[in-house]
């Protein structure tokens, strides 16, 4: 009894190690440094995961492959690409979230959080952000994501950012600023209508810890999930 509790935990322990798309994950983010910089193993390393196992294209319309995207994810990189070219000459960084246009830097060392909520269709952006002497606050870009409309695939989502909220450190948060993307679609209103090509991001890999996307600016993403319990903004939910 012993000896078969050991072996089957010795053997489920080293699965892993045999599982192709797990080796390549491992690639991939140990090409990545601390500090979002790319090796010149990266980019390949992205292809290769990309194409070993691609996300299915009805991600969004299969309910149960969906709530795979549930949950915080670290972005370990992004790295600017044309979507659909070969990704070989781009160049990394790991701290820049944009949202319908507002571009935000996060602090060195710290990892943007992409947080994704499929049965409310809500998706948020947090980053923490250095002030100097005066500390550091959370900043929050969160909104809603449905499925492209057809002829896109099933595994690309149009996304409409519709609130900025800014926390202490500890969690509090001190003021929401909505109106800022109100005023964007008013003043640009292909950005919430669809009529720009702006809003949206694919999802080409998928497994329990690793997410790879796409989106049509032009960059490609790494992200990474992370288990934190909600993370420090958790008693508010997005």
């Amino acid at each position: 009894m012993g000896f078969t509790l050991l072996y089957m935990f010795s053997t489920s322990a080293l699965l892993p190690i045999f599982n192709r798309a797990y080796r390549a994950e491992n690639a991939l983010l140990s090409s990545i440094g601390l500090d979002g910089r790319l090796s010149s193993s990266t980019l390949p390393a992205f292809a290769a995961l990309e194409r070993l196992k691609p996300a299915p294209l009805n991600l969004l319309d299969d309910a149960t492959a969906g709530t795979l995207l549930n949950g915080r994810w670290a972005l370990r990189a992004t790295i600017a690409a044309s979507v659909g070219e070969d990704v070989s000459d781009e160049q990394g960084m790991r701290g820049v979230v944009n949202a319908s246009g507002i571009t935000i830097d996060a602090a060195p060392l710290q990892y943007p959080v992409q947080e994704v909520r499929i049965s409310t269709s809500r998706i948020a952006n947090e980053v923490l952000l250095k002030l100097g002497p005066i500390g550091s606050l959370y900043l929050r870009v969160s909104g809603g994501f449905q499925r492209a409309p057809l002829p896109a695939p099933g595994r690309r989502a149009t996304v409409v950012f519709d609130q900025l909220e800014v926390f202490t450190r500890s969690g509090e948060r001190l003021f929401t600023a909505g109106w800022l993307f109100d005023l964007q679609a008013k003043l640009n209103p292909s950005l919430s209508n669809g009529a720009d090509d702006s809003s949206w991001l694919e999802t080409t890999y998928l497994s329990e810890r690793v997410r790879l996307g796409r989106g049509n600016k032009g960059s490609v993403f790494v992200l990474q999930r992370v288990e934190d319990d909600g993370g420090p903004l958790r008693k508010w939910p997005i």
